[in-house]
């Protein structure tokens, strides 16, 4: 029962994220620019690999409890029924699927993000050197 209350928990929270990394995604699938707001969207990226890593380590949903591998036959059984009766499987199996489609996103998103950035950093490098420069040719004259 808790699990499945984990698990319902973690489904609105990835599509929550899902809602705000799609607003983003067709904004620039429409305009075919990167929208404004880095560091929300860095955010957004964050959350979504937060809620993986929770998923995963924290709250094990993933994952069978100790007393169902330490356990007799009969404590599986009910386990393995409470798992249908709650359809944790399939629910488990769309929350990776949402974390996935979340992670390829972030990918999407973020790697032109930083294609920009390192852009911007080599110009200023230019910049620099060129005003050394011509800082040492006004020396020279």
């Amino acid at each position: 029962m808790s699990r499945s209350v984990a698990v319902e928990y973690y489904e609105g929270l990835l599509d929550s994220s899902l809602e705000r990394l799609e607003t983003t995604v067709q904004a620039l699938a429409g305009t075919r620019r990167m929208p404004r707001g880095q560091r929300q969207l860095t955010r957004q990226v964050c959350l979504a690999l937060l809620l993986e890593h929770e998923l995963a380590f924290s709250v094990g949903v993933f994952d069978e409890p100790d007393s169902v591998w330490d356990s007799t036959a009969w404590i599986d059984e009910l386990y393995r029924a409470l798992r249908r009766e709650f359809d944790l499987n399939d629910r488990i199996k769309v929350i990776r699927q949402k974390v996935s489609i979340i992670s390829r996103w972030s990918t999407f998103v973020i790697s032109p993000l930083e294609g920009t950035r390192a852009e911007i950093l080599e110009w200023i490098i230019v910049i620099l050197v060129l005003s050394e420069i011509v800082s040492m040719l006004l020396k020279l004259v």
